[in-house]
């Protein structure tokens, strides 16, 4: 039997010459054909991205091709993978920092590191910026009160901000602080920023029936809201005029005899500005006026020097925790300092 069977194997090996086929296998990033032959054997083979479908049979030459891999068919190619080569993105094309003029240049962006500070103030005034207590840049507002103001150069970190400004006749609004976290090689913009009106009295003392003028400067044509602090909080809104400037006449029979304060707030349709600083008088037997156009703080002003600085937060800095502070170092009348009071401080702020 074995001699017949291998004589079988001579003749047909005689009159059918068989050729031996070395496959080699064939791979890409997404697959692997194992020892590929000419005529493959029925059956598929897959992975997460493709089938490929044998036949016994010569494959017809030709290309089947997915979005993941292309096959060759074929005597003279069986099979090929294809290699895609991404496109490359345009690069953008970079936009030169800074005012206009034209020229050459590297064509280099320079990116800086900033804080942009966007509001309103009053018409034409003095805004100043404050970088951790000191003054850094001073800008002025637009006719319409709007203002912007940036400082640059800084390193990545955190920062202690603040912006005020002066009115027409030199008065001084509250200082709004803002702790900022700057990132190295961005512009942080701060906007929606409303600066409190400004607030004065044309007298320390009123006598009790006369008049006592409160004014001050806002936003062109808002809405100014005035508070009397009496033992009943009387009220008042009025209308600032095209020049941000406004006037309310206070009676003072409206409130008994002694001491009282006043403070304001501006309306722009929904935007509401925080209170202004406070504003002391006094109602008595005889008017005395007020000193003009200069106005100190009315509160965190330990030296009296018509500032509230890095003094003030000293002499506040000594009596921290210690017992009996003075009433005027002591801002809440809580009979101690401590972080509260601070806080209080830093709404006065004017470095």
């Amino acid at each position: 039997m074995a001699i017949r069977t291998f004589v079988v194997f001579i003749t047909l090996t005689l009159f059918f010459p068989v050729t031996f086929i070395l496959a080699t296998d064939y791979s890409s990033t997404n697959f692997t054909v194992k020892d590929p032959v000419i005529i493959p054997g029925g059956g598929y083979a897959t992975s997460t991205t493709y089938q490929l479908w044998n036949a016994v049979s010569q494959l017809a030459i030709g290309i089947s091709s997915s979005t993941a891999f292309t096959g060759k068919s074929g005597f003279l190619y069986f099979p090929t993978v294809a290699t895609t080569t991404p496109t490359p993105s345009p690069s953008p094309t970079p936009t030169p920092s800074g005012g206009g003029g034209g020229g050459g240049g590297s064509g280099t962006t320079t990116v800086q590191t900033a804080v942009t500070f966007k509001g309103r103030a009053y018409p034409s005034s003095n805004v100043n910026l404050l970088e951790n207590a000191a003054l850094v840049a001073i800008t002025k507002a637009g006719p319409d009160a709007n203002f912007e103001i940036t400082v640059s150069g800084l390193s990545g970190g955190t920062y202690a901000f603040g912006i005020w400004a002066s009115d027409y006749q030199g008065l001084r609004s509250v200082t709004q602080t803002f702790t900022v976290l700057v990132t190295p090689g961005v512009t942080t913009v701060i906007s929606g920023i409303f600066l409190p009106p400004t607030i004065g009295l044309d007298k320390i003392q009123v006598k009790r029936g006369d008049i006592l003028n409160i004014f001050g400067q806002s936003v062109p044509s808002s809405t100014i809201t005035v508070a009397v602090n009496s033992v009943n909080q009387i009220v008042k809104q009025i209308l600032a005029d095209a020049s941000g400037i406004w006037l309310y006449k206070f009676d003072s029979l409206l409130v008994e005899l002694g001491d009282h304060s006043a403070g304001s707030r501006s309306t722009v349709k929904v935007d509401i500005s925080e209170m202004s600083q406070l504003v002391f008088f006094k109602v008595g037997n005889q008017n005395i006026s007020a000193s003009l156009p200069k106005n100190c703080p009315a509160r965190g002003d330990f030296n009296n020097d018509c500032r509230v600085d890095l003094i003030d937060f000293s002499i506040m800095a000594y009596w921290y925790n210690r017992p009996t502070p003075p009433a005027k170092i002591d801002l809440d009348n809580d009979g101690k300092i401590n972080l509260i009071d601070f806080s209080i401080l830093a709404y006065y702020w004017t470095g």
